[in-house]
């Protein structure tokens, strides 16, 4: 039945799941090049370091304008991929729950790399099965769910081994 499940939405947890890790990789890779403008722009936050309304910093410093290109890319590599609508908008939704989380974290007062069980796990997911519903394909909530709850246990496994290969700075 798992297996059933994981090979019907395939799709879906390719492209959430690649785009959600190669944000982290790839702004990893990043943080290792040596002193060059691109790479103090590339590490520029999106919020700008601005704040909100309540004094905390909008989404926070690790959230770069590389992860918007990093998106981008994955964007346009899965329509060509997929030649579906969803595989354009799928990256983006997840980038942008990934942001939703960390707004949520600094309302909260909770500091960057401090975590927020769940939310941290299937920001990235739920925000990519809202715009999958939006665009109109056929998605119940129970294999969203189910998904869901593998998704809490991959994410935790992904994170403490790229904790242990010195990708991320915590294990969670």
């Amino acid at each position: 039945m798992v297996f059933s499940l994981l090979l019907s939405y395939s799709w879906f947890i390719i492209i959430t799941y690649i785009s959600n890790g190669s944000l982290l990789a790839g702004v990893s890779l990043i943080k290792k090049m040596k002193g060059s403008r691109l790479r103090k722009l590339l590490l520029t936050p999106i919020d700008f370091n601005r704040k909100f309304t309540d004094d905390q910093l909008i989404i926070g410093d690790h959230k770069p304008v590389a992860g918007i290109m990093i998106t981008a890319f994955w964007s346009v590599l899965f329509s060509l991929i997929y030649h579906e609508t969803f595989a354009y908008f799928l990256p983006f939704a997840v980038f942008l729950g990934d942001i939703a989380g960390s707004f949520l974290k600094r309302r909260l007062r909770i500091k960057h790399g401090r975590p927020l069980f769940i939310v941290d796990q299937i920001n990235f997911f739920a925000a990519g099965y809202l715009i999958v519903l939006y665009l109109g394909i056929a998605f119940p909530l129970i294999d969203f769910l189910q998904l869901a709850v593998i998704t809490i246990f991959v994410h935790i496994g992904t994170n403490a081994f790229a904790y242990k290969i010195g990708i991320k700075d915590e294990p969670w």
